[in-house]
C-alpha cells in the first residue's frame, strides 16, 4: 500500500480528504501482547517467537514492560529501585528481541502503562518503580490500578525519557502507551485536579505523549480504548475521541462472547484505525474477529491476542500450549486458553490476495481540485498475504457511502492485468469508502471470496484554507459550549464577538490558516499552524479590533477565550499567545502550557482609558522558528468587564 495521504480541495468549490493506512506496518496486523518480567524470560521468549509465532504468521509483538519488566537507566531514582536485582530485562536483551523479530518479519512494539495500572510485580498493592521512587506523583485509585497525577509537570520529562529508552533499546518504530483501566483522573483530595474535566485531562496526556512519540520520535502510537469508551469514568469520556489525533492505533480489547462489539465500529467512525484484542476464550475471540470483519469500515488493521496473569503465565508456557508439547494439563489455564484462541482463530486473519487502491489525482497543498475527476488506480495480485498464493483473482472496485450503502461498482480488477487498472469518477459532496470485493482460487482449487478495505474519500465544501481549518479544529467541538460560559463576576461593558474580530485577521506567514469556527455561525476565531511546516522567529497571526471603551470607575478587565488542547512541557519558549492594548503587550502565555481554564482574565486598567478608542489585538507569535509544531487554536470572543 502507498503511504498515508491526506488530499483536500482546491481554492474554489468543494474539496475532499483521502486517507489510508500508512505503509509502516503490515495489514492486517496479527499480534501477540506478552509481558516480560526478568532476564530468564528472554531465551524463552526467543523460542516462542521462532518456534510458534513465526510459523503461525504473526507479524506484530507487543512487549509489555509495565510490571517491572525493564531495567530503566534514564532516570537515576527509577534506576535505583532495588527490584532491578531480580526483575527486568536489560537494554542489550531488548535489542536481541528486537533484532530477532525484525529478522523474522515481526514488528516489535514496546509497551508500558501510563496514568493507570501503575502497580507492579510483587503483590496487589505493589507500585511500579516510578511511583515507588516518586510517591508524590501518585493520584490514587484502586490498589489493582493506581494512577499517576497528570497535573504534576515534573512527571513528564521522566516518562518521556523512559519511553525514549525502550524505543531505542528495542530499535522500535512504534510504542504502546497503555492507558487502560484508568479509574481515577481527578480527585477531590487533590487541589490540582479537583473540579477539573477528566476528559480534558486525559486528552491532555494523550496529546502530550503523541507529540513526543509521533511528533518528536516519528514512531506510531498504540493505546487501549476502554478509558475513552467510558467504561470507567462514564459517557463523558467519549468526548476524548474528538480531542486527540486520529493516527493513533486504538487497541479495542473485549474478552466477552457477545453478538455485538459496537466500539469497534464507533472508533472507526471517529476516524481511528482499530486493532481488536482478545484474551483466553476461543469463542469470544472468534465472535470479536467475525464482528469486526463484518463491520470493517476501512480502518480495521488487525487483531491482538493478549496474555495476562503474568506472575505464572510465561512465554515457555504459551509456546508449549501452542505446540502441544508436554503435559498440557499442567500448564496454567490462561496460557492454554490463549493458545486455544490463537489456534482456533488465527486463520481468520488471513484475508486474501495482496492489493492496492491508490488515489493518483494531483493535489494542490494536499488538496484535490473539485473540478477534476478523481483518478483511482487499483491492482490485485495472486500473491497472498503471509505466503499464500492464488490463481484467477477477480475483484470489483466498489464505492460505499459512510453508512455502508453501496453507491456503485466502479469497475473490475484482475490479477492477470499487466498494470494497475485506472478509473476516473466524479463525486458529489459526502463521505465515501472504497473496497475491492471478489473471489480467488487457492492452490488446492477451492474458491474463496474476499473483501479488502481501501481509502476513504471525503468531499467537503469550502476553499482550501476553510477545508484544512475545519479539519484541524474538529477536535475542539466539545469546547464550543464553554464560549457561552464566561466568568460571571463583574459588570459587562462590551463584547467583541468572533464576527467583530474576523474582518481584521492577518498573517505574515503563508503557513497560518485562520477563519471563523464553526464556519456557518462563528463562535470563535480558529487559528491553525499545520505540522511539518517551517516558521521563522516573529511569524505571527493577529486579530485587531478597534473599540470605544465605555465609561468605568473601577478596574477594567479584558476576559478572552482561548483554547488549543495542546500541552507539551518539553517544548516551551516557541509559540505564544499575546493580548495587546494599543501595541503594548498586557498578557502573554506559552501555547505549550496546559489550559486549566479556558477563559483568561487580564487587568487592562492602566492600558486603556474610558470613553476613548482603543485597539485590542489578539496575537499568536513564534518567538523561535519551528519545523514541526502544529497547533490548532480557538481565540475570542473578548469581553470588557468592570470590577471593583
Amino acid at each position: 500500500m502507498s503511504p498515508a495521504i491526506t488530499l483536500m480541495a482546491a481554492d474554489l468549490g468543494a474539496s475532499f480528504v483521502v486517507a489510508q493506512p500508512a505503509d509502516d506496518h503490515p495489514v492486517p496486523m496479527v499480534g501477540l501482547h506478552f509481558c516480560l518480567l526478568e532476564s530468564d524470560d528472554v531465551p524463552r521468549m526467543k523460542a516462542l517467537i521462532t518456534d510458534a509465532l513465526v510459523p503461525l504468521g504473526f507479524n506484530t509483538l507487543v512487549v509489555d514492560l509495565s510490571y517491572s519488566g525493564f531495567k530503566f537507566q534514564s532516570d537515576a531514582k527509577v534506576a535505583a529501585d532495588p527490584r532491578w536485582e531480580k526483575w527486568g530485562i536489560t537494554a542489550e536483551q531488548a535489542r536481541e528481541i528486537g533484532d530477532l523479530c525484525r529478522a523474522n518479519g515481526i514488528r516489535v512494539v514496546p509497551y508500558f502503562n501510563n496514568m493507570g495500572h501503575q502497580n507492579a510485580q510483587g503483590g496487589p498493592d505493589a507500585r511500579n518503580s516510578l511511583l515507588t521512587q516518586y510517591p508524590e506523583f501518585l493520584l490514587g485509585g484502586p490498589s489493582s490500578s493506581p494512577s499517576w497525577n497528570s497535573m504534576v509537570p515534573e512527571i513528564y520529562p521522566i516518562i518521556l525519557g523512559m519511553i525514549d529508552e525502550v524505543i531505542d533499546a528495542f530499535g522500535a518504530d512504534a510504542f504502546h502507551v497503555g492507558m487502560d483501566e484508568v479509574y481515577r483522573i481527578t480527585s477531590e483530595d487533590d487541589p490540582r485536579t479537583r473540579g477539573k474535566d477528566p476528559a480534558a485531562l486525559f486528552a491532555k496526556v494523550v496529546n502530550l505523549l503523541h507529540a513526543h512519540i509521533v511528533g518528536a520520535r516519528n514512531c506510531e502510537m498504540f493505546m487501549w480504548q476502554d478509558t475513552i469508551a467510558g467504561w470507567h469514568q462514564g459517557e463523558t469520556m467519549r468526548r476524548v475521541a474528538d480531542m486527540i489525533p486520529k493516527d493513533i492505533v486504538i487497541c479495542n480489547w473485549d474478552y466477552g462472547d457477545r453478538p455485538e462489539y459496537p466500539d469497534v465500529r464507533w472508533f472507526q467512525e471517529k476516524g481511528f484505525r482499530v486493532m481488536t484484542g482478545s484474551w483466553n476464550g476461543a469463542a469470544a475471540t472468534r465472535s470479536l474477529i467475525r464482528y469486526s470483519q463484518r463491520n470493517d469500515l476501512g480502518n480495521l488493521v488487525g487483531h491482538l491476542y493478549t496474555n495476562w496473569e503474568t506472575s505464572y503465565c510465561r512465554s515457555h508456557h504459551l509456546r508449549a500450549a501452542l505446540l502441544g508439547e508436554g503435559d498440557q494439563g499442567a500448564l496454567p489455564a490462561p496460557s492454554r486458553g490463549v493458545a486455544e484462541a490463537i489456534l482456533d482463530t488465527v486463520e481468520l486473519l488471513q484475508p486474501g490476495p495482496r492489493y492496492s487502491i491508490d488515489v493518483t489525482t494531483p493535489s494542490t497543498r494536499g488538496m484535490l481540485l473539485t473540478d477534476e475527476s478523481v483518478t483511482l488506480r487499483a491492482s490485485i495480485n495472486e500473491d497472498g498475504v503471509y505466503g499464500s498464493t492464488y490463481t484467477a483473482v477477480v475483484a470489483s472496485l466498489v464505492l460505499y457511502r459512510e453508512t455502508g450503502e453501496i453507491v456503485r461498482t466502479i469497475g473490475e480488477v484482475r490479477s492477470t492485468d499487466e498494470a494497475p487498472t485506472e478509473f476516473s469518477i466524479d463525486l458529489s459532496p459526502g463521505t465515501y469508502r472504497l473496497r475491492l470485493r471478489g473471489a480467488a482460487t487457492r492452490a488446492d482449487g477451492s474458491r474463496e471470496e474476499f473483501s479488502c478495505g481501501g481509502p476513504e474519500l471525503r468531499l467537503v465544501s469550502g476553499d482550501v484554507e476553510a477545508a484544512l481549518l475545519a479539519a484541524d479544529l474538529e477536535r475542539h467541538a466539545p469546547l464550543l459550549p464553554l464560549i457561552d460560559a464566561p466568568p460571571s463576576e463583574g459588570r459587562a461593558l462590551l463584547t467583541v464577538s468572533a464576527a467583530d474580530l474576523l474582518p481584521t485577521l492577518s498573517a505574515n506567514n503563508a503557513g497560518w490558516l485562520s477563519g471563523g469556527h464553526p464556519s456557518a455561525e462563528p463562535l470563535a476565531v480558529g487559528v491553525v499552524f499545520p505540522g511539518a511546516t517551517a516558521s521563522q522567529p516573529g511569524d505571527q497571526c493577529s486579530i485587531t479590533a478597534s473599540v470605544d471603551v465605555p465609561d468605568f470607575t473601577g478596574r477594567l478587565h479584558a476576559q478572552l477565550f482561548r483554547a488549543d488542547g495542546y500541552s507539551n512541557p518539553e517544548w516551551p519558549g516557541y509559540r505564544f499567545y499575546q493580548l495587546l492594548v494599543d501595541d503594548d503587550v498586557v498578557w502573554e502565555e506559552d501555547v505549550t502550557f496546559e489550559e486549566t481554564e479556558y477563559w483568561v482574565d487580564v487587568d487592562i486598567t492602566d492600558a486603556a482609558r474610558p470613553n476613548e478608542s482603543t485597539e485590542l489585538t489578539l496575537r499568536i507569535v513564534d518567538r523561535q522558528g519551528v519545523g514541526h509544531y502544529g497547533t490548532a487554536s480557538l481565540l475570542g470572543p473578548v469581553l470588557l468587564i468592570e470590577l471593583p
